[in-house]
């Protein structure tokens, strides 16, 4: 398995970074290319762990399958947003009004968690805080629980 990108791979991990799941006849629409081409490109691209498939089963027949990036295809299209994480962390700390900066977070807080709700386990709330712990530690979030 090579860690290069070949020049016709980054068209298709844009697309999936800005367009989210796709399928394979969705994405050749997209680039003009064919079935074929799609699937060769999906399959060198899941070789190196940039992108996932995932079955979604339609009534009955076979599954559809869509594609999507992984945290590592995120980051190799530039989809790691830690400058604008941080440039945005500091203009919340800069808002005068309490309640407004406030609110803000607890929005953020709120949208956060509804992300990262259905991949934490646990009965306690400490078991729930390890497995949050550990969730943000695979994403490299410093994140400890006292």
């Amino acid at each position: 398995m090579t860690d290069d990108l070949l020049s016709s791979d980054t068209p298709l991990l844009d697309l999936l970074r800005k367009r989210g799941a796709l399928t394979v006849p969705e994405i050749g629409e997209a680039m003009g290319v064919t079935a074929t081409a799609v699937r060769q490109r999906l399959n060198r691209l899941m070789a190196q762990r940039l992108i996932q498939r995932t079955a979604e089963i339609v009534g009955r027949g076979r599954p559809s399958h869509k594609y999507e990036l992984t945290d590592a295809g995120r980051r190799k299209t530039g989809s790691n947003f830690a400058d604008l994480a941080i440039a945005l962390w500091q203009e919340i700390r800069e808002i005068k009004d309490p309640e407004v900066r406030q609110g803000l977070l607890q929005r953020v807080a709120r949208r956060l968690a509804d992300t990262y709700a259905g991949q934490i386990s646990g009965r306690t709330l400490a078991e729930k805080m390890e497995s949050l712990a550990e969730l943000l530690g695979e994403r490299r979030i410093p994140f400890e629980v006292d």
